[in-house]
């Protein structure tokens, strides 16, 4: 059966609320400044369009002149003369002029030596380079380290393990994916790996930081009617050294309970004692967090194990000094994630964290964060497969130029003081593939609007406040031929609770109606839809997307209503359930090949989910080819 498509469009209120054109953002540097839609969301996707004709160029050099509505990333294909469409590569960088940022697709070593000895000579930055091999980028990034690394495996066997390694082996922050669940697209995001998604309003809703499209008008107009709360990814939460309002610091019962109140990764720190063990520990000596007293380095993990951890003063239970060991062996049980801080500038540390990271396989649970430059240089040579943080980043008190050139050549990802990042340096940065770890929220006003922002992950003393935050959907939403009904779904929270809650049908494969009592479907099937789930996180009107499968049934008096069928749960992290990125078999994660052009529409004077009320106008076309 051939199936169609509502999509929703914005409706002429929706317009008059939101405006009908975006805004130019001013960069502190003067430098023309990219694209931005007139949408609440914080961080929307950048909008990359490939650039395939004369004409097409010309139309965007126009835009950028006119500082019209236009991509924020540009993608071209030069050739080894270094010419795309017949045009030179130094003029697209001359005629886009900051307005729209280049990306040049090297398809060979020949182009990408003949493009690295130009950006050598021109001293090029704040533009991207693209491949299909690591090798590709890594020899452009060598010669040319200001750049920004996009890696492509859309058609590649990478597991997503492995694309992670690869990605932060070459010194790309990017990778260019084929359109994924939003929980493959989060497997990648969580581990500082940005997502390039092929395809449109799809590509927007399962939260990829980049969105490669040939209809740049059809998402901006998508993203400007969004309403207050629309999240279009979940951050990763963080538990600052466990639970530490609950628990004891950086302790393994803190882990455990950070995980059980909805934590998706802890952070910790670790010290090097006198025999080469790394010790749990934030401070350098044992006195504030210990009953013990003394320097960790001058002591041997004999003398350290038989002291018990006493922050805060107050707990009641005192527990031993764990060894980085035990947590890497409970994330390895659990799957989940660590973000581990090197915390001494000690030259044993990263030589020692590899030997444990190899030991225990976790390179793909972990991240690492330092205030010590030389010891991110280490972790990138000798971890070059972790993404490694800066906790240096003050984005207030440097230039975007300033910013971007250092952190592209170092390949290090951002991790500042939440109060140091604004919506307008944060959007700069994300727009070049930079997402930021900010930490430390400590309340639940904090942490709320942190959320809302959409920071890649948020760093919380109390990882308890945000156990009510909805992170998805299980099963399918069922829905009757004969009968119209307010949909519902069962939804999952961040502590593995779950709320039966209304949603909105943002999107279907299928024909259905509205009416006061609800939607009914035309007819009996399996289908897919998009919805949107409300809820109110610390305070916080909030609502996500989700892409859900959906049951038609009749309704019959006679008979108990259809069940909500028992489908299998997609996990968290897609793949082996030992906490690594690749199936049991070791094969690539299933794509989500739902292809679903996704729409919004808000009726007049009306904006409402869980207290943003949210009108739609509805219009019957046929599913994009």
């Amino acid at each position: 059966m051939k199936k169609k498509l509502f999509t929703a469009f914005v409706s002429a209120a929706a317009i008059a609320l939101t405006g009908t054109g975006g805004s130019v953002c001013v960069r502190a540097d003067g430098a023309r400044s990219l694209y931005r839609a007139d949408t609440v969301v914080t961080l929307p996707p950048a909008v990359v369009q490939e650039i395939d004709t004369k004409q097409e160029y010309d139309a965007l050099v126009s835009a950028v002149e006119e500082d019209a509505p236009r991509p924020q990333i540009a993608l071209f294909y030069p050739d080894a003369a270094l010419n795309a469409n017949g045009i030179a590569v130094s003029q697209i960088v001359n005629d886009l002029g900051g307005g729209v940022l280049p990306a040049f697709y090297m398809r060979n070593e020949a182009i990408a030596n003949a493009f690295s000895a130009y950006a050598q000579t021109s001293a090029l930055y704040d533009a991207y380079v693209v491949a299909s091999e690591p090798e590709i980028v890594a020899s452009v990034k060598e010669q040319a380290g200001e750049l920004y690394g996009v890696l492509d495996v859309r058609e590649s066997r990478l597991t997503p393990s492995q694309t992670i390694a690869e990605v932060n082996r070459c010194g790309a922050r990017t990778a260019w994916i084929e359109n994924k669940s939003k929980r493959e697209t989060e497997y990648l995001q969580y581990r500082s790996v940005c997502v390039w998604a092929s395809g449109s309003l799809d590509a927007v809703v399962t939260g990829a930081n980049g969105v490669v499209t040939d209809s740049v008008k059809e998402v901006v107009d998508f993203l400007e009617g969004l309403p207050a709360g629309a999240l279009l990814r979940n951050p990763m939460i963080v538990g600052h050294r466990g639970l530490e309002t609950k628990k004891l610091e950086n302790s393994l019962s803190g882990l455990r309970a950070a995980f059980a109140a909805g934590a998706d990764a802890v952070e910790c720190d670790f010290q090097v004692s006198k025999d080469d063990r790394l010790v749990v520990m934030h401070d350098d000596t044992l006195e504030r967090t210990t009953n013990g007293t003394g320097s960790i380095k001058d002591k041997s993990w004999n003398e350290i194990k038989d002291c018990l951890i006493d922050y805060p003063k107050a707990a009641k239970d005192k527990e031993p000094v764990p060894l980085l060991d035990d947590f890497f062996a409970e994330i390895k049980q659990n799957g989940k994630m660590l973000v581990v801080e090197i915390k001494s500038a000690d030259e044993r540390s990263v030589p020692l964290l590899k030997e444990l990271v190899d030991k225990y396989g976790v390179s793909d649970q972990i991240i690492l964060i330092s205030y010590f430059a030389k010891q991110m240089e280490r972790a990138r040579e000798l971890l070059p497969e972790i993404a490694v943080g800066d906790l240096n980043f003050m984005p207030k008190s440097a230039s975007l130029e300033k910013i971007v050139k250092d952190a592209a050549k170092r390949g290090v990802t951002f991790s500042p003081v939440w109060s140091e990042v604004n919506a307008e340096i944060g959007y700069e940065l994300f727009m070049r593939g930079f997402g930021m770890g900010c930490w430390t929220y400590r309340t639940a006003a904090e942490l709320a609007n942190g959320y809302a922002s959409c920071w890649h992950s948020l760093t919380v003393n109390d990882a308890s406040l945000s156990s009510d935050f909805i992170e998805g959907a299980e099963g399918a939403l069922a829905l009757y031929s004969n009968r119209a009904v307010q949909p519902k779904i069962s939804a999952v929270t961040l502590a593995d609770g779950k709320a039966e809650k209304e949603v909105k049908i943002i999107s279907a494969d299928f024909e259905y109606s509205l009416s006061e009592n609800g939607i009914m479907a035309a007819a009996n099937g399996t289908y897919t839809a998009t919805v949107s789930i409300s809820f109110s996180g610390c305070g916080k009107n909030l609502y996500i997307f989700e892409q859900v499968p959906v049951t038609v049934a009749s309704y019959s008096e006679e008979t108990a209503p259809p069940e909500t069928p028992d489908l299998p749960q997609e996990p968290k992290y897609p793949g082996d359930q030992n906490g690594g990125g690749e199936t049991s078999n070791g094969e690539k994660a299933s794509e989500n090949n739902l292809g679903l052009v996704i729409g919004l529409s808000v009726a007049a004077g009306v904006i409402a989910v869980a207290g943003v009320a949210c009108g739609v106008t509805l219009a019957l076309c046929k599913r994009k080819k």
